[in-house]
């Protein structure tokens, strides 16, 4: 019996432009998903926002957690009825 043999290759590229492109939408919905708690928590004590920007996280990042300088900041932000960006690192 003949043995066949497979070459397989691939666009490294490619590959690096899709995983960034899926990086940034992430970043994008998380950045919707965070601002959307400012109707509701716009004047809200800092602690109360931190435990609602918490829980987004934790629901969309697979149990990774964001971190205290990151909660605060934006936890901040969005008591004091301002909107955050995340973006990602290119």
């Amino acid at each position: 019996m003949a043995k066949s043999r497979v070459k397989v290759t691939f666009n490294e590229a490619a590959l690096k432009k899709a995983a960034a492109k899926l990086v940034d939408d992430w970043a994008a919905k998380m950045t919707r998903k965070i601002n959307a708690l400012s109707p509701a928590y716009t004047g809200r004590p800092v602690p109360e926002v931190k435990e609602a920007v918490s829980r987004v996280w934790a629901r969309e990042a697979a149990g990774h957690q964001l971190p205290a300088s990151h909660l605060t900041a934006y936890a901040e932000q969005i008591a004091a009825g301002g909107r955050v960006t995340i973006t990602t690192k290119k």
